[in-house]
């Protein structure tokens, strides 16, 4: 019987879900994904964005220095729980699934940044005025760190094979559009209501405002459906039972986990924040420009580094290899296969009754190409034979 979709062109899971999705349906998981994620980013970022201010209303005022920097170490807090938001919010996504999840990390985020603009300054309730930020910025950190993961598996998920990470790079961008967002909500309000009603209350506008893009993240995100790849894993038992073990336990798994934290995310984190914060609060603290130059700097800077990086992007997509060499480095690396195989053209067409196939492989399996493909069958024998049969028959690529 066909599916029912009450969901617009996103499949509604069942017993016999296709785990392909329409382009229509997959932009539609994009842009819902992307835009929940987004608003989590602004939500995170609206903090340090105004730093200066905030140190102002909820530490101490004796040393002004302190209390900048109490101020940044709160909006550090929310940092260091991210990585426990991902492993809590993790696991949850696979008991009760993605679209769950996402909903929860939403209202935690709206919710607690719709706090901190509610919080009474240190002038009225003293040192509860910080510890109740440092308790916001908590839940703020688990939220994201539940959040940006679980969007990129749940676009990951409903993308085509081959174009996986294509399609989540969508939610990479989103945290610098977060950040451009913040700023432009910042600009937009000191000039509604002034300078001198800004630092005195109206910059609690920007954190108030997040109520209202919750709202609309969470009505677009109860129309998606979960995903169909989930639904099916889950429903032949193939969900992890215990995720901490079989990353942290296995010698394999263990290596990639730290080869992506010391090797990737680390130092891409520190030019990040580097860049976005620290050279905030140098040119409005130590070289002494004013707030609203420095802000429309960094929007300016944003827009350009987005556009030349994108242009950038999609240059080096274009021209990247498209032959043999590239398919006998991936033999070395099984998981790039699943990206290059879209390029990959045979050597040797393949005859009508089937002899070409049968050389083809005969050629791999005497090469140094396969060789190597071999010694990397216990990290994932699939990538062996899909890779042998997508490249002895074009039309069984995607797109071909």
């Amino acid at each position: 019987m066909p599916n029912t979709n009450t969901t617009g062109d996103v499949p509604t899971p069942n017993a016999t879900t296709n785990t392909e999705v329409t382009p229509k349906g997959l932009m539609k998981v994009i842009t819902a994904s992307s835009l929940g994620t987004l608003i989590e980013w602004y939500d995170f970022y609206i903090y340090g964005a105004m730093a200066i201010i905030i140190s102002k209303q909820f530490f101490p005022q004796g040393n002004p220095t302190a209390a900048f920097l109490a101020a940044l170490a709160t909006f550090a807090a929310g940092f260091v729980v991210r990585p426990f938001g991902a492993l809590v919010f993790g696991r949850l996504g696979d008991i009760i699934g993605r679209k769950y999840t996402f909903l929860l990390t939403l209202l935690l985020m709206g919710g607690s940044t719709f706090a901190i603009g509610l919080v009474p300054g240190y002038a009225s309730i003293g040192v509860w005025a910080p510890i109740l930020i440092l308790a916001l910025r908590f839940v703020q950190g688990l939220a994201l760190g539940g959040e940006y993961g679980g969007a990129a598996t749940y676009v990951a998920e409903h993308a085509p094979k081959g174009r996986r990470g294509y399609f989540t790079a969508y939610i990479q961008t989103t945290a610098t559009l977060g950040f451009f967002l913040s700023l432009g909500v910042i600009l937009l309000t000191r000039k509604a209501v002034g300078v001198d009603n800004f630092n005195a209350w109206g910059w609690r506008i920007p954190f108030l405002v997040s109520i209202f893009l919750i709202a609309v993240s969470i009505y677009i995100r109860l129309k998606m459906a979960e995903s169909p790849l989930f639904f099916k894993i889950k429903k032949e038992g193939k969900v992890s039972r215990n995720p901490l073990k079989e990353s942290f336990a296995n010698k394999s798994n263990l290596k990639m986990v730290l080869l992506a934290l010391f090797a990737a995310v680390m130092g891409q984190g520190v030019v990040w924040y580097t860049g976005q914060f620290y050279a905030q609060t140098f040119i409005e603290r130590t070289l002494s420009v004013e707030f609203e130059q420095v802000r429309y700097l960094f929007c300016f800077c944003y827009f350009v580094g987005h556009t030349v990086f994108s242009g950038i992007w999609r240059l080096v997509r274009q021209n990247r290899p498209k032959n043999h060499h590239a398919r006998r480095y991936a033999a070395g690396h099984p998981d790039l296969l699943p990206d290059l195989q879209n390029d990959v053209q045979p050597r040797r067409p393949q005859s009508k009754n089937g002899a070409g196939g049968a050389q083809r492989h005969e050629h791999l399996a005497g090469s140094k190409c396969c060789g190597r493909l071999h010694a990397h069958h216990h990290r994932g024998p699939i990538f062996y034979g899909r890779f042998l049969d997508e490249s002895r028959d074009p039309g069984n690529r995607p797109g071909g």
